[in-house]
């Protein structure tokens, strides 16, 4: 049948079927998605309704055919439920169908896969897939339809059964219908079997049997049908007469098959019967006979198979002379001539991968591609033809390092796995493949989402290859593989626990003398090494070097990887060396990369590598022994392996950065000045950088890029943890060449990355809107999967053992994550190239920064590192911080201060909020030793007043006001340490002190995280004021904690402060305050009172909770909220500003977690409250905060005044108990923190 072109005939029929519509998992239980319907807008409008086959997905009822309108498909979702509506729309051209049911010949329905429903506003995302063709195809169907009823023939028409089965045949070839086939061969073995043993047709039945087995056996992988369609050519060959002309054919036959039961079960005994029936069936074949060319071919595939096996140079050598005969003897146009090319092409790639010849693997790709152009769409075996070539420039990007290879290969290989019905005995190699190049094109772009993407096709793979398939191991040791490449990558230990799991099974799995051997043992040896070098345990590597021998010791002389092999091995000896010092290891290590790279030929893609690797165990000699030798080798090592790389490889900063390290090695123990000149080029030429500003830049910058958006929040904190000093030091060495300009932007840049990510994922595009609203939707549409996506599971923190299902389907949510951070960068370039939109969401500049603080006080940070203590001041009007040193404190101080005081609560077993009938309990925990006399909290305060808060007002000229209501305010943005430390209550306290001795005479205190999340506080609009009112929560019973009964009177007190004044309130006290109802009220109220108990997550800062009746309420579920109305939030609990120690620089804590949703002010509590005088506070807080009277002559909720009314609150409870120890620590706790 002749291809017709798409749109050769308009008013060709389209039908459509097998129509699934799906949602999300986080959407199947919405009830918007009740009693869905599909509705066909055409004249009339057609309703399908449809039915929900499983929590996500729905079908239509029946199984309906539906002829397509005449100029577009437009289909829309909608639910009859509770919340009926529209729930999305799709169109599809008319042209792009015609073109989908042409492509597969016209043999096959094509496949539309996950189209998008564009959703209503508020709608859940839906999919759809279905499958369309033509009246052509609708014929097929309709024969096919006819086929299936095979099993009622009467199996002694024998001839209509074997019409049959020819008919189902051709059509399995096509469409690979497994019922058709089954069908066919079921009725076939009924009609032999009433045959006679001496029938004159036996032979031939037998012969068309098998072939139908044979079909079904490569199309779905069934060992059942192998063994059949060999028991069956070999029943047909007993009774075949030497000298028939049937049997070569026969024998060629059997041969096949036995090579394909090798393959898939792995038996050498098959692979060398199969040989010797093929040589024979050659040798009885006549020359010019028309079958010679097929038999000439399976004899070549399955000598390579013995290669592969055996890796004897002999065997491909005849492989490719019996293929490259078959081709010459296949006439052009035959329909096997594709086949036999591509196959001819693999013998060449085998060679090539054996003596590393560039013309081998040229003439391996000319040959592939030669077979695909000759192979028609919709044939079967094009997939494969497309899967081998992809292969091909897979390696020949392995060699020459040529990212348009990488690109072709990925490309090809994935149009073939789109090509491969599901269920097909190819798909798992195919999946494998695939996954493979995406590996390596991780290992030379870095790109996240390139190794997600294997390890999500080797995990289906795996998942899809039967126990006791021939290549189980290899794709386990392919998944292992990529692991190992993404725990080098993220330094995850359960990524390189699973690469050693599934290593060592597919050792367990790989017999004795398989030619597959050495390289599993080698892999694994270095999943040993990699963990070696994280946890330091002698036992990894020397079970790495024991591996690493053992694969050396079976790797043949010539084998294309033994310089590979041995280059590992000298890898681990190293390791080895660097842990013990013995110099036999690094000697051995030298001799062995040695022997590496001679074995490596001239322009391989592994020589740069092979010679930077032999240049650095030289270094590490010379660092040991001082000879000057061997830094001069390393030198010139290096430099050629600089050369040899091409500009733009992934590894040319890193051997940069080696090559400078060696020659400032030679400066230092040879005084070279050029050496020395020579380190600085090269370490600059790695950084991409002339200067050290942009350098600290650059390292700024790659923290958010570490910790990216493409990571889930908790990973994210994870990985900033060792480097959260960063921004720290920076910003004091800039303070030491006088740049406090450039202190402020490094502090601004490496602080509260995960917290400015949420910010930025939360942006108003309003501006953007007005420029390109299809951009700015898109933007914000990203942005909120994004953030969805942030509080997903991660796989690799997942407990107990997971299904390779359960694993796979975490891997998919990991590389969609991964998706949708790059595609966010790609819409972020395509905004900053609109005008004006330049700088969007990068790093603001301190002119910038400067221009946005309040009027009414100054915002000042704290910095230090080891070497100097500083205030940076930041006030309205000024270009410049202020810089003011502090030289009488000292980042070593405030840690001493702050663990001091960490005893003394620890002491007082201040944690959670406490009565004092509970802390006079005898069954309460014993208490902590004594403190040092000397750590009382006066002492404390009187340190931090004198030596750290009074300089800096001094250097505000701040004075005392006369109206102490009037104060200014000071912002307070504390690092490090500094972040634990009570500032804002700063001063000396006692009888007799004359007022001005503390910061509270002086000023009015809140607290920031960072200076962007004050200013996105700021530019908030004000809210809204129908939402105007206080949800009230108090919890005095919570189940399993201690009782906190006063925080009953607490909120009572402020809801009859609140009805004194007007103002709407709803209050849920004890089983009343449920984690979900309190979460759902947050919308309805401006402001929320929290009286409860609280925690800080100490193993994972996103679980700081608040307390509620049936459970916590965590930080991670508060930060999910968008609250556009919030104002203000008092969390009148424990520790709801108190940070994570490992992660100052993050402000990971509940009050955080609040601005995070949208509160702009918030009340907070360093440490624990008493429940006694919780209430008095609360009842004084509120007194002073609506005290004023808003513009319409009425009482004023306003969050803006919360600072100033805590600050009145915590002074009158000070005035009412004293400033003994015990009082002070009453107050000290609260906090302001926001605007």
């Amino acid at each position: 049948m002749s291809n017709n072109a798409p749109g050769d005939d308009p008013d060709i029929g389209l039908y459509i079927r097998e129509i699934v519509v799906e949602c999300s998992p986080e959407d199947k239980d919405k009830t918007e998605l009740l009693w869905l319907t599909l509705l066909i807008i055409d004249r009339p409008i057609r309703r399908l309704n449809l039915e929900k086959v499983s929590p996500t997905t729905w079908k239509p009822k029946d199984d309906v055919e539906i002829s397509i309108p005449t100029h577009e498909l437009f289909l829309v979702a909608y639910s009859e439920g509770p919340q009926a509506g529209d729930r999305g729309q799709i169109r599809i051209d008319i042209s792009d169908l015609s073109a989908r049911a042409l492509e597969q010949n016209g043999m096959q329905p094509g496949r539309y896969a996950k189209l998008r429903f564009d959703p209503s506003e508020g709608s859940p995302g839906l999919r759809l897939s279905f499958e369309v063709y033509n009246s052509e195809v609708k014929k097929g169907l309709n024969k096919r339809q006819e086929l299936t009823h095979l099993e009622d023939s009467n199996p002694s028409d024998i001839y209509g059964v074997i019409q049959r089965l020819k008919d189902a045949v051709e059509e399995f070839k096509k469409t690979h219908n497994e019922e058709v086939i089954s069908m066919a061969i079921k009725a076939y073995d009924e009609a032999i079997a009433c045959l006679s043993a001496g029938d004159i047709r036996l032979t031939k039945f037998l012969h068309d049997l098998a072939k139908g087995h044979y079909l079904h056996f490569a199309a779905f992988g069934h060992i059942s049908d192998i063994n059949e369609a060999i028991s069956k050519w070999q029943a047909a060959a007993a009774v075949t007469p030497d000298g028939h002309e049937n049997l070569p054919g026969l024998l060629n036959n059997i041969g096949t098959s036995l090579c394909s039961r090798f393959e898939r079960i792995g038996e050498i005994e098959d692979l060398s019967d199969a040989i010797q029936l093929q040589r024979k069936a050659v040798e009885l074949t006549p020359v010019g006979h028309a079958d010679l060319p097929g038999r000439l071919n399976n004899l070549g595939n399955s000598i390579l198979c013995r290669f592969e096996k055996t890796r004897e140079m002999s065997d491909i050598s005849e492989s490719i002379r019996l293929q490259q005969k078959a081709v010459e003897l296949t006439p052009v146009g035959h329909a096997d001539l594709p086949s036999r090319l591509n196959n001819l092409g693999s013998s060449f790639l085998r060679w090539f991968e054996q003596t590393g010849e560039m013309t081998d693997i040229s003439e391996s790709i000319r040959l592939q591609q030669k077979a695909v152009e000759l192979t028609p769409v919709g044939r079967a075996d094009l997939p494969r033809q497309l899967n081998n070539l992809g292969n091909s420039f897979l390696r020949r990007f392995e060699r020459t390092g040529e990212m348009a290879d990488i690109s072709e290969s990925i490309r090809l290989q994935q149009t073939a796995v789109e090509l491969t019905p599901v269920g097909h005995a190819d798909l798992p190699s195919q999946l494998n493949n695939l996954g493979s190049s995406f590996l390596r094109q991780f290992e030379r772009t870095g790109e996240m989402t390139d190794i997600s993407e294997s390890i999500r096709l080797q995990q289906t793979a795996v998942e899809l290859t039967p126990v006791g398939h021939a290549d189980l191991p290899h794709w386990l040791n392919n998944l292992g593989h990529s692991f190992l490449r993404r725990f080098e990558r993220t330094g995850e230990m359960t990524d390189i626990s699973e690469s050693i799991r599934l290593r060592q099974t597919a050792v367990e799995l790989t017999p004795v003398g398989h030619a597959d051997l050495p390289s599993q043992l080698n892999n694994l040896g270095g999943s040993f090494l990699c963990q070696f070098e994280r946890t330091r345990e002698m036992s990894d590597i020397s079970e790495s070097i024991r591996l690493h021998q053992t694969a050396v010791e079976l790797t043949p002389v010539g084998h294309a990887d033994l310089p590979h092999w041995l280059n590992n091995l000298g890898h681990s000896f190293l390791r080895r060396f660097e842990q013990t010092g013995e110099m036999t290891d690094i000697s051995e290590s030298i001799r062995l990369r040695q022997t590496a790279v001679e074995l490596t030929p001239v322009g391989h893609a592994d020589l740069p590598s092979q010679l930077k690797n032999l240049g650095g165990t030289f270094l590490r000699r010379f660092e040991r022994t001082g000879k000057m030798t061997d830094i001069s080798e390393s030198i010139r090592l290096q430099q050629t392996a600089v050369e040899l790389t091409p500009v733009g490889h992934a590894d040319l900063p890193g051997q940069l950065n080696n090559l400078g390290g060696s020659f400032l090695r030679h400066f230092e123990h040879s005084e070279n000045l050029e050496s020395f000149d020579l380190a600085v080029l090269n370490f600059r030429l790695s950084a991409n950088s002339h200067t050290g500003s942009p350098l600290i830049s650059i390292i700024l910058h790659l923290l958010s890029v570490i910790a990216g958006l493409d990571n889930t929040v908790k990973r994210r904190h994870d990985l900033l943890i060792d480097s959260s000093q960063l921004p720290i030091v920076a910003a004091a060495a800039a303070l030491s060449v006088n740049r406090p300009d450039r202190a402020l932007e490094w502090l601004e840049q490496g602080r509260c990355i995960v917290w400015n990510q949420i910010n930025q994922l939360r942006t108003p595009v309003e501006d953007l809107h007005a420029f390109n609203p299809t951009l700015a939707d898109k933007f914000t549409s990203i942005s909120k999967q994004l953030e969805y996506a942030g509080s997903r599971i991660d796989p690799r923190h997942t407990e107990g053992t997971l299904s390779m299902g359960a694993k796979i389907s975490l891997e998919n949510e990991a590389y969609n994550h991964l998706k949708l951070a790059k595609e966010r960068d790609e819409v972020l370039a395509s905004i900053r190239n609109i005008p004006g939109f330049e700088n969007f969401l990068l790093p603001r500049k301190c002119v910038d920064l400067m221009s946005t603080f309040p009027e009414d006080g100054p915002v000042v940070i704290i910095n230090g590192d080891e070497d100097r203590c500083d205030a940076l001041a930041l006030m309205h009007g000024c270009d410049e911080p202020l810089h003011i040193p502090l030289e009488q404190f000292s980042y070593e101080k405030a840690r001493s201060i702050a663990e001091r005081l960490r005893k003394y609560l620890s002491f007082l077993r201040l944690r959670s909020r406490y009565s004092d009938e509970a802390a006079s309990n005898p069954r309460a925990v014993r208490r902590a030793k004594q403190p040092d006399p000397q750590n009382t909290i006066q002492e404390l305060l009187h340190t931090l007043w004198t030596d750290l808060v009074e300089p800096i007002l001094k250097s505000l000229a701040m004075t005392i006001r006369d109206d102490g209501n009037d104060l200014p305010r000071i912002w307070w943005c504390p690092t490090g340490p500094f972040a634990f430390l009570p500032i804002h209550a700063a001063g000396i306290y006692g009888k007799g002190v004359a007022k001005g001795n503390c910061l509270a005479d002086f000023s009015i205190s809140s607290y920031i995280p960072s200076l962007s999340i004050l200013d996105k506080l700021r530019s908030r609009k004000n809210p809204n004021t129908t939402n105007h009112g206080v949800l009230l929560v108090s919890q005095p019973d919570t189940p399993n904690l201690q009782p906190i009964s006063c925080t009953v009177k607490e909120v009572q007190r402020t809801r009859e402060e609140l009805n004194k004044r007007g103002i709407r309130s709803a209050l849920y006290n004890s089983k009343d305050a449920t984690a979900r109802v309190v979460l759902e009220s947050l919308e309805s109220f401006s402001c929320v009172h929290l009286a409860c108990h609280a925690s800080q997550g100490t193993n994972n800062p996103m679980e700081s909770s608040v307390y509620l009746y049936d459970k916590p309420l965590t930080l991670a579920e508060i930060m999910k909220k968008d609250l556009p109305n919030a104002d203000l939030a008092f969390m009148s609990a424990c520790q709801t500003s108190v940070g994570d120690e490992k992660l100052p620089e993050e402000a990971v804590h509940l009050a955080a977690g609040m601005l995070a949703a949208g509160y702009r002010s918030v009340v907070a509590t360093m440490w624990s409250i008493s429940d006694e005088h919780a209430p008095y506070v609360a009842e004084k807080f509120y007194e002073s905060l609506l005290s004023k009277s808003s513009d319409e002559g009425g009482v004023k909720l306003d969050g803006g005044g919360a600072a100033q009314a805590l600050h009145v609150a915590t002074r009158r409870l000070r005035e009412k108990l004293g400033d003994s120890d015990k009082d002070l620590l009453y107050w000290i706790p609260y906090i302001h923190v926001g605007i």
